[in-house]
This record gives structure tokens, C-alpha cells and sequence, in this order.
């Protein structure tokens, strides 16, 4: 019997642009807000047109009910509009600001500041990548803590002229065996 092989993680790049929900709850939450709004346009739209008075056309030439109806439109396609953008301006802060913090906890690593702040607002998105960020950073700082303890210990032994000891060190900072190791005879060093 055959075993089956796992599906990769990442999809062919010729399958990866027919994936559209790439994050489902991130995206399943903007597309909600995005709907919600524009549902709750349509009622008022609706609303506003039961509510308005028959009087504002009757009697009126068809020239004056355009423009009223015209006049009406925009000034729910601007209430639109604003409601919109600024529904849009907050889901967006919620990508935006955690981006922006992950990207600065990002940089500060490469510096070698494992410490910066990676937690994020209780609303925000991203909280998985932050997550992710956030464990980089834990083994990233536990690898630094154990690369300088071995520096530590390989400038002791360099003192105490144990040359085998510090080239064992050196392999265990991931010096391949076999490779040439860099010369420990006091001498050739200058």
C-alpha cells in the first residue's frame, strides 16, 4: 500500500493566484464590515424614500423632480461615501497599525533588539503573524544567548591556551567538520 503524500503548504505557483482566501478570518471580517455598510447605505437609501414626502414632485415639472431626485441621490451618495471611507480608514488601521508593528519588531531584530513590542490591540488583525513574530524573536534571542555563552567560553579557553577546547567551541557555533578552522595558534593571530 502507497502512502499518501502530504499536501505541501505552500501551493504550486500555478495554483497559488486561484487561492482567494488566503487568511478566511481576516478577510471574512473586512468583507462582513464592507457589507454591513453598504447594507446599511441601501436601508437608509430606502428609508429616506419612503420618509420623503410625495409633495416633493407632485406639482412639480419633470425638469424640478429630476433635479430633486438628483439633488437627493447626491446627497446620499456623499453620506455614502463618508460613512465608507471612514468604515474603511478603521478596518484599515487595524491591518495598517499591526503592520507597522510587526515591521518595526522586525527591524529591531535584525539590530539585535529582541524586545521590542510585538503584542497588538484587542481588535487589531495580524494577531497570527505577530504570533509568529513573536516566537522568531524568542528563538532568535535564546540562539544569540547561547552563541555569546559559547564566545564566553572560547575566549576562556583562548586564555587558558586550550586550543582543542576552543576549536570544539568553534564547531559547535555551527563551524562544519572537516572545514578549515580559523587559525588559534596565538602566533598567527596578530
Amino acid at each position: 500500500m502507497a502512502k499518501k503524500k502530504p499536501k505541501p503548504a505552500v501551493p504550486s505557483p500555478d495554483r497559488r493566484r486561484s487561492i482567494f482566501l488566503v487568511d478566511r478570518e481576516l478577510q471574512t471580517a473586512v468583507t462582513l464590515h464592507l457589507l454591513g455598510v453598504l447594507l446599511a447605505i441601501a436601508g437608509l437609501y430606502t428609508l429616506a424614500t419612503f420618509v420623503l414626502p410625495d409633495d416633493g414632485i407632485k406639482g412639480q415639472t419633470s425638469e424640478e423632480a429630476w433635479a430633486f431626485l438628483i439633488r437627493n441621490n447626491a446627497i446620499y451618495l456623499v453620506l455614502a461615501l463618508v460613512l465608507l471611507g471612514t468604515v474603511s480608514l478603521l478596518l484599515t488601521h487595524r491591518v495598517a497599525g499591526p503592520a507597522l508593528v510587526i515591521e518595526r519588531a522586525i527591524q529591531g531584530m535584525q539590530e539585535g533588539d529582541y524586545e521590542r513590542r510585538i503584542t497588538l490591540r484587542k481588535r487589531d488583525y495580524l494577531k497570527g503573524l505577530a504570533a509568529t513574530v513573536a516566537q522568531l524573536a524568542a528563538h532568535l534571542r535564546s540562539r544569540e544567548a547561547g552563541r555569546l555563552e559559547v564566545l564566553r567560553e572560547i575566549d576562556r579557553c583562548l586564555e587558558e591556551n586550550d586550543l582543542p577546547a576552543a576549536r570544539e567551541l568553534l564547531h559547535r557555533l555551527g563551524l562544519p567538520e572537516g572545514s578549515p578552522a580559523p587559525p588559534l595558534d596565538p602566533a598567527k593571530v596578530s
